[in-house]
């Protein structure tokens, strides 16, 4: 008997914590903040003073941008690996959709580097938000609504970017 109350309560514990996952706001710096969760940090562009305080408060070792190619620097991928930081450029939109290649490699990518701190950027954390839906819901299983809401958490807040991660979810 005692076995099955542990288990009952384990599972209701584990069952309560899935239900209501937290999502922090997390400062690399006193003009940046991202928000967090788990591992991963989301927002928007951050500063090279952003990544530098980020790395020396051990939160980050990957960087991944997911902006379009016309909205990056050159220098960008020079100056964040010269911090010692990983750095991977994945756009994430194609013609106002979620690329399925880029979404593709974005899981890759988060598969490959997920016990580092990631931060995952875009302009203002829209888009990011929409690819982690996307993830939540696809890979982890999540339903719909749920997904979203976390997303929101996190930063999504341009009502197209929701379509697109439903039409993306609905098609591949």
């Amino acid at each position: 008997m005692p076995s099955l109350i542990l288990c009952t309560f384990l599972s209701s514990f584990l069952f309560a914590t899935n239900q209501n996952p937290t999502v922090t706001t997390v400062p690399f710096s006193k003009t940046y903040t991202t928000k967090n969760y788990k591992h991963m940090y989301f927002g928007g562009i951050p500063t090279e003073s952003d990544l530098i305080s980020a790395k020396e408060k051990g939160l980050i070792e990957v960087v991944i941008d997911v902006r379009g190619a016309n909205e990056v620097p050159p220098e960008d991928r020079v100056k964040i690996e010269s911090l010692g930081l990983e750095y991977y450029h994945v756009p994430l939109m194609s013609e106002g959709k979620l690329d399925p290649r880029s979404v593709q490699k974005l899981e890759e990518l988060h598969k490959k580097t997920h016990k580092q701190g990631q931060l995952i950027h875009c302009a203002s954390g829209n888009r990011v938000s929409a690819w982690f839906a996307t993830h939540l819901i696809k890979k982890d299983k999540w339903e719909k609504e749920k997904a979203l809401a976390l997303a929101r958490q996190l930063g999504l807040t341009k009502k197209d970017l929701e379509a697109a991660v439903i039409e993306y979810v609905n098609s591949y």
